[in-house]
């Protein structure tokens, strides 16, 4: 499985993934994940088709299957998350994620995957 999480803009990955991925023993074990904030560099919240980049790359650099990507948005990072996910893959992810999402920003797309707001 792969879990790419978007998270806003200045946070610390490594840290982020850390903190909240790496105490997950079933996720070290199976799972591929990869965290990226925001920036000016990576306009996700303009440009939301860029995740399906992100998604590409990690699926032919590591062994994952296809049909299991599932996409994590955190606070301020949740309305692009939700864009990328209806607009750019809505019927190649397994799942979205919201963690403290602000607001819904969702189109007909998103009855494609289910998403767990957290």
């Amino acid at each position: 499985m792969l879990l790419v999480t978007l998270l806003p803009k200045d946070t610390d990955a490594k840290a982020w993934l850390e903190a909240n991925w790496a105490a997950n023993e079933a996720a070290l074990a199976k799972w591929v994940v990869a965290a990226l904030p925001m920036s000016d560099k990576f306009p996700v919240a303009d440009q939301p088709h860029l995740l399906a980049y992100v998604f590409g790359t990690m699926r032919s650099n590591f062994n994952c299957d296809g049909n299991r990507w599932y996409l994590e948005g955190v606070g301020e990072a949740c309305t692009a998350a939700q864009k990328a996910a209806t607009r750019s893959m809505p019927d190649r992810l397994a799942g979205l994620i919201l963690r403290a999402p602000a607001a819904a920003a969702v189109d007909d797309n998103a009855k494609l995957f289910p998403t767990v707001v957290l």
